[in-house]
């Protein structure tokens, strides 16, 4: 059984709506923390470059648990300098640069490359995925993620976003350059789940579609793709469930608070009306 920690960052850092952080109290946290966790036994003595690794705790997570060394790379000077300072582990090391532009690494530099929510950012896809093909090590993995073009909302566009892919697309736009791609899918999900002690047995999902109306969804929501690629082999990561009881904890804290704020409302406007 894994166990994963590490120490809270000292430098708290808000969040903008689009760079998450360790203090995000909502699903997006989860689905970032849930990529890294999936990846931590594919870079378990590996050399890994985590492209666009944001506030920087993710790369932190992946030396702290087994990676052999580990640089990030972000367009950020400000967060490179705070993720150098708050992360300093034996191992890691973070410096700035652009996707759009040549990466500051030497060719085959990394055995793995992960690049969670980033090509979504930029419209250069293809010189994105060519310099990350120039950096892999020979029998290197990449494992890339984005979420799929349609599941967005169209009539509130991510303003960070600069050009989306449907599924077809990602896996296409990653195939012109491996010759080995396997898929996972990721999405947000509130209900129940029964389990057996051994993990063993058929599954069975369902979804809810109205009031007491419930359909049997064997696919379930696919907000994300993540495209694991090689040139030499298919390689799988682990796929499953993180269940984050601080963020549900935290959800119901503020509904409470919401409703509080109702009844308190309601009671004022009752007043004012007699």
């Amino acid at each position: 059984m894994m166990n994963v920690s590490f120490a809270q960052p000292r430098e708290m850092v808000e969040f903008d709506g689009e760079r998450c952080t360790p203090w995000v109290e909502t699903q997006i946290l989860s689905a970032h923390i849930h990529r890294y966790l999936s990846v931590l036994e594919l870079c378990q003595g590996k050399r890994v470059l985590d492209i666009a690794c944001g506030e920087g705790y993710g790369a932190a997570m992946l030396i702290r648990n087994g990676a052999a060394c580990v640089t990030g790379v972000d367009i950020d000077a400000e967060a490179v300098a705070r993720a150098n300072r708050v992360y300093a582990h034996d191992g890691l090391g973070y410096a700035q640069g652009d996707i759009r532009q040549p990466l500051p690494l030497d060719d085959d530099a990394f055995d793995v490359i992960v690049c969670f929510e980033t090509i979504e950012h930029i419209a250069e896809h293809d010189a994105f995925i060519a310099e990350l093909d120039r950096v892999l090590a020979p029998g290197g993995v990449v494992v890339i993620s984005t979420p799929d073009a349609r599941t967005s909302d169209p009539d509130a566009p991510n303003p960070f976003h600069a050009k989306e892919l449907t599924e077809a697309e990602f896996l296409n736009l990653i195939g012109k350059t491996f010759e080995h791609v396997s898929t996972c899918y990721q999405g947000f999900h509130f209900g129940s789940v029964i389990t057996r002690e051994d993990g063993s047995g058929a599954s069975q999902n369902w979804s809810r579609q109205g009031f007491l109306d419930y359909a049997e969804d064997q696919q379930l929501l696919r907000r994300y793709v993540i495209a694991v690629a090689s040139h030499d082999a298919e390689v799988d990561i682990p796929i499953g469930l993180l269940h984050d009881g601080l963020i549900i904890a935290s959800l119901n804290k503020r509904i409470r608070a919401l409703e509080a704020e109702l009844a308190s409302a309601r009671a004022e406007q009752t007043t004012v009306s007699t």
